[in-house]
């Protein structure tokens, strides 16, 4: 072994990895850092350091054998390089010319100067056994012999779900493997990064703003001058901290009103604890848009913005499963995304692969990945099934609602695979002028889709399981959807003509016994966007929906039945057996309807959305999704599930209360006057909170704090709900409760609005709950949340 101590390096590290595309990717990434980390300045004055900047590191482009020979290339850098950086995954135990760099650098240089990057799999699965196990003699009964030694590899984790996580993990624990090399402790090193984030957040914080302050006064010999600049610098620190957290309130008071929940809860959180490892000062509007965003005090009965789904860049459309339990995002960086929406679990995730994509059953996607194959992957695994090798013909594919089948067309045959095991279970041959030049389309086991022969169009229903076709001729030459009711199939689909003022959609009704059609209507200047059938085979409707119209037709005939018109764009609708329905428009709003009357009802009360511009919103498993325009997240709205809440039934004098609060407005304007109130002529309601202090609601539904006593206006504020008729004071915490008939308010004692509460009925400060409901036959008991347990419920949401 070569003498560390009297060694002049070429390379400060070689980084060793299995040439594979994970694998790669991640020493690319460690080379680059590693050439560009700039060690901190308080630190690159510290005794005792190898050096004060990385220069130079070794990464092998290719796989090359590596040979004995001290000639040789790849073992000439192991030789120069001060530092091995294994970059471990199971794939890495299968390389015989990465364990050969091991061995090669450890008979030079020994095992202390190995360093390994966790990348994937579990440590027993990834590290090969050159790291886990060295060699030792020992001597037993006078007999020499060569015993192993576990040992435990220094290793930088960086294991996760995304390389994009990856990435953001590496940039921290990547300080494990530059420690070393710099002859520092990692805690050292770590604190060191962390006071630069320190310095980071104070400078961005003092632009934001506006202030300067001068940090170091040189010359300065006066220990009083340098104590007054030292609490000078702690009090404009306090301060911009302060602002900071201001900021992050505010940001996160933006974030509610886009309804992007997640990041006004994680925003408002960072208000409040700490912000990029910097503690935060309390602020009451941090507390406030926490309390809002936790939704702590809803009682339900109104879908809100409940989760968001991001993506790395911005989302091109999404996909509901057939069961609308879970949502598919491509973003415009070709990246999959695949949610549950009940959990909110990110199930899938793929980088780069083709925007052709599809469902297969309900939690199974179909895509072509990197290599260009076929693949399917099922929810939760990490795992693609190569459904076809030779893709490059392939036009379109779509899989079955039972994940059973996905059939693929390169527009002039048909082949369907079983998606368990791979097999062909149909597939059509090739005629000369047979063209097939509609989308496949599922129909719970059958296969449709329109071929074209010369001038004919025929509508084929592939029955896979019998093996037996099905043809009906039918005159437009593309299909969107397919329903099954009874013995038949009803397809719907649009035709585009020379211009696109000119197309219209068709529905065909195919009697699958016979394969002929039932009938066919052609909807003259709409396009079909939707599309559905409902009741029974006696007694069936057809259901679409255009641009504006809302359409009901007689499944037996195609006659229409009913419809109705509505403004702004229908994006999506459902509707059950019975007729009853709700639909949607491209600003959000509901309106209900019944298949049998023509008679439409806005229902305010379902959605509380706030996007102003809105790409794409469906009805969903538990609720509603959303795709804002030009956006990276999809946000869902549902009711809230409040698991605090208990059902409330008050005594007799509380149940009057309630009963009356409705009631209990009075003409203050003479009071309002004589208080010396503004705009006294404009005023609603006058609340005393103390002696001297009132709550005082103006018409136009401005509320204001105003002291009485100092003719002064304390706080104002704007927008709200109700003019309050009561206050509750806890006198403990210095909490005030002024409520209407319909809202409530609660303030501090410095009189900062810290929570707004709907339907907020009565307040037990004794007992420390809120009473919350409708009106006195419909009332719950929530609890009042401390500061301490609106944090922790944030972080348990992280």
């Amino acid at each position: 072994m070569y003498n560390e101590e009297e060694k002049n390096y070429k390379y400060d590290a070689f980084i060793s990895y299995r040439h594979s595309e994970l694998d790669q990717f991640v020493a690319e990434k460690i080379q680059k850092y590693l050439e560009e980390f700039k060690l901190p300045k308080n630190v690159k004055g510290k005794s005792g350091l190898k050096k004060t900047k990385i220069q130079r590191v070794f990464r092998d482009k290719e796989e090359l054998t590596i040979t004995n020979n001290l000639e040789d290339p790849i073992v000439q850098a192991l030789i120069g390089s001060e530092y091995l950086i294994v970059i471990c995954s199971p794939r890495i135990k299968e390389s015989v010319w990465c364990r050969k760099e091991i061995e090669t650098f450890i008979k030079f240089h020994g095992r202390n100067k190995i360093l390994t990057v966790l990348i994937e799999g579990e440590p027993e699965d990834s590290f090969p056994e050159e790291l886990l196990y060295e060699e030792e003699k020992v001597v037993v009964n006078g007999v020499e012999t060569i015993r192993r030694k576990e040992i435990e590899p220094l290793a930088a984790d960086i294991r996760a779900t995304s390389r994009r996580r990856m990435c953001s993990l590496l940039k921290t624990e990547l300080l494990r493997v530059i420690a070393p090399i710099f002859g520092l402790e990692y805690d050292d090193l770590r604190q060191r990064h962390r006071e630069r984030k320190v310095k980071r957040v104070l400078t961005a914080t003092m632009s934001a703003a506006g202030l300067g302050l001068a940090v170091g006064i040189a010359g300065v010999t006066s220990a009083l001058i340098i104590n007054n600049q030292k609490a000078e610098i702690a009090s404009q620190n306090e301060k911009l901290l302060l602002n900071q957290a201001e900021n992050l309130s505010n940001k996160s008071l933006e974030y509610l009103e886009q309804d992007r929940r997640m990041d006004a809860i994680s925003t408002a959180l960072s208000s409040l604890t700490n912000y990029e490892g910097i503690d935060m000062p309390y602020t009451a509007k941090g507390r406030y848009v926490l309390t809002q965003a936790l939704r702590v005090y809803d009682i339900g009965g109104t879908n809100k913005a409940n989760n968001q789904f991001k993506t790395q860049a911005n989302i091109m459309d999404m996909e509901l499963s057939p069961s609308k339990q879970y949502v598919m995002a491509v973003d415009k960086a070709d990246n999959l995304y695949v949610w549950d929406i009940a959990t909110g679990r990110l199930v899938i995730e793929v980088d780069k692969c083709d925007s052709n994509i599809c469902f297969v059953g309900d939690s199974m996607v179909a895509y072509f990945n990197k290599d260009g194959k076929l693949v399917v992957r099922g929810a939760g695994d990490n795992k693609e099934k190569v459904i076809a090798e030779q893709t490059t013909d392939i036009s379109s594919f779509n899989g079955n609602a039972t994940g059973s089948y996905l059939a693929v067309t390169d527009r002039e045959a048909v082949v369907v695979y079983d998606t368990a095991n791979g097999d062909v279970v149909y597939q059509t041959e090739k005629r000369e002028g047979v063209e097939i030049v509609s989308d496949l389309i599922w129909c719970e086991d059958k296969l449709v889709y329109v071929e074209q022969d010369g001038d004919d169009f025929k509508l084929k229903l592939a029955d896979c399981r019998m093996r037996r076709d099905v043809y009906s001729e039918v005159n437009f030459d593309s299909i969107d959807s397919a329903v099954r009711l009874g013995d038949y199939i009803y397809v719907m689909g649009n035709v585009v003509g020379e211009n696109i003022m000119e197309g219209y959609g068709v529905i065909v009704a195919v009697d699958t016994t016979n394969g002929e059609i039932a009938w066919e209507k052609k909807i003259d200047d709409k396009f079909i966007n939707n599309f559905d059938v409902i009741g029974s085979e006696e007694e069936g409707y057809v259901v679409f929906s255009s641009y504006e119209y809302l359409v009901c037709l007689d499944a037996s005939n195609g006659d229409e039945y009913n419809s109705f018109a509505v403004s702004d764009g229908i994006r999506d609708f459902w509707v059950d057996k019975k007729g009853n329905g709700q639909l949607i428009n491209a600003e959000g709003r509901v309106t209900s309807f019944n298949v049998h009357t023509n008679v439409t009802l806005g229902v305010d009360y379902y959605l509380e959305c706030n996007i102003t511009k809105i790409d794409n919103i469906k009805f969903c498993y538990g609720g509603v999704i959303a795709l804002p325009m030009i956006s990276n997240c999809l946000i869902t709205y549902s009711e809230m599930e409040n698991q605090d809440m208990e059902a409330y039934t008050p005594d007799e004098e509380l149940r009057d209360f309630i009963a009356e609060l409705w009631s209990m407005f009075e003409d203050c304007t003479e009071e309002a006057a004589e208080l010396g109130l503004p705009n006294s002529d404009m005023i609603a309601s006058i609340v005393y909170i103390d002696e001297n202090v009132v709550a005082a609601t103006y018409l136009d539904l401005t509320m204001e704090i105003y002291d009485i006593a100092q003719k002064k206006i304390l706080k104002s504020y704007t927008d709200v709900e109700c003019a309050p008729v009561k206050c509750f004071k806890d006198e403990k915490e210095g909490y005030s409760y002024v409520i209407g008939d319909s809202w409530g308010y609660c303030f501090d004692k410095d009189y900062n609005m810290i929570a707004d509460i709907k339907c907020l009925k009565h307040v037990d400060v004794e007992n420390g709950y809120l009473v919350i409901g409708v009106d006195e036959d419909s009332l719950w008991k929530l609890p009042i949340y401390s500061l301490d347990e609106l944090i922790e419920k944030a972080e348990g949401m992280k």
